[in-house]
């Protein structure tokens, strides 16, 4: 690698050092409303592609559009995750010879995305009973409280989303609704 070009990435890769020191926790909050994270790390992939000719937007982070009155907004452990791999990505590609930015630990921890699960399946059940016990949950027909009630069920042992997802989408099939009906149930349609 020469000398010029890492001279280009280094304050770019000090600044998402910045950036990832002074991001926010889930401690508080799992979203994100603040267009900054998500615009400055934007920016730095853009400006990673200028100098590099390289394509880092697998490191942008998913912005969640707006639904009914809620902004844009991100989620917090998805951007420290993103900003994490991509000085990562830098330093083994640039930087292999400094020593680790964060001394070799790593910023997300185990402890930190534990809690993000808690927090999606907690968000889950509550919208799922909302919608089970809700003042519309007399409208449900048999299948879909069905599906709502075994969907409730496994949650205690979903670990990511993805998994969430797949077994929402297999409860569906497996219940005989379909894709339109379930985000008519769960109101994102």
């Amino acid at each position: 690698m020469n000398d010029e070009m890492k001279q280009k990435v280094q304050p770019i890769y000090k600044q998402l050092q910045g950036y990832l020191a002074q991001a926010p926790t889930t401690k508080d909050a799992y979203y994100d409303y603040n267009s900054f994270y998500w615009t400055s790390l934007n920016q730095c992939i853009e400006e990673l592609k200028k100098i590099t000719g390289d394509d880092y937007s697998r490191f942008q982070v998913k912005i969640i559009p707006r639904q009914g009155g809620d902004e844009e907004k991100i989620e917090r452990n998805e951007y420290r995750m993103q900003v994490n791999a991509l000085i990562m990505y830098l330093k083994g590609r640039y930087f292999p010879d400094e020593t680790d930015p964060f001394g070799g630990s790593p910023l997300v921890s185990v402890s930190q995305l534990q809690n993000v699960q808690v927090t999606m399946l907690l968000e889950i059940t509550t919208l799922i009973d909302k919608i089970l016990y809700g003042e519309n949950g007399k409208n449900l027909k048999p299948e879909e409280k069905t599906f709502l009630e075994k969907v409730k069920n496994t949650l205690p042992s979903v670990k990511t989303a993805a998994e969430l997802f797949a077994i929402v989408v297999k409860m569906a099939k497996d219940s005989g609704i379909d894709i339109h009906t379930v985000a008519k149930i769960f109101g994102w349609s």
